[in-house]
């Protein structure tokens, strides 16, 4: 299969509307070809973590389930959002098997530039020792991974 990365000046999708500039991409699908698409390089960054969530390990190998997909962030701002209007935990039926037993939260966790509007210095990037990562990539390679 083809991967191709491309963006969008150079390959115009009407179907891409303004609201998607900033960070949404599109992911076109044949039999052979897998086509991302962005008007930024987030938005291509997005895509790609979109098809690293499409590959699914099986015990013939990977495998890539196609999609054409069109998205965009939902909300300009993402971070961490509690609602305690109802307690500490959600009282939605659908949230958990049991009720006002657990809760569901999103994280957004990614490096802010001082573009976006935060200047604070964010802390180094943790790094694993090499001695950590070979015993993590045998352990993976003896269960097939």
């Amino acid at each position: 299969m083809r991967i191709t990365l491309q963006r969008l000046a150079q390959h115009p999708d009407p179907t891409f509307t303004a609201e998607m500039r900033p960070e949404g991409y599109t992911i076109a699908s044949t039999p052979s070809t897998l086509t991302l698409t962005g008007a930024t390089a987030a938005g291509l960054f997005y895509a790609a973590q979109t098809v690293k969530q499409l590959i699914e390990q099986s015990p013939n190998g990977p495998i890539l389930h196609a999609a054409d997909i069109h998205d965009w962030p939902a909300m300009k701002y993402r971070g961490l959002h509690d609602d305690l209007s109802r307690g500490p935990v959600d009282t939605l039926d659908h949230a958990s098997r049991l009720p006002n037993y657990g809760s569901k939260m999103g994280i957004d966790a990614t490096r802010k530039w001082p573009a976006e509007g935060f200047h604070r210095p964010w802390p180094s990037i943790l790094t694993m020792p090499e001695e950590i990562k070979s015993k993590v990539d045998a352990l993976c390679k003896s269960l097939g991974f």
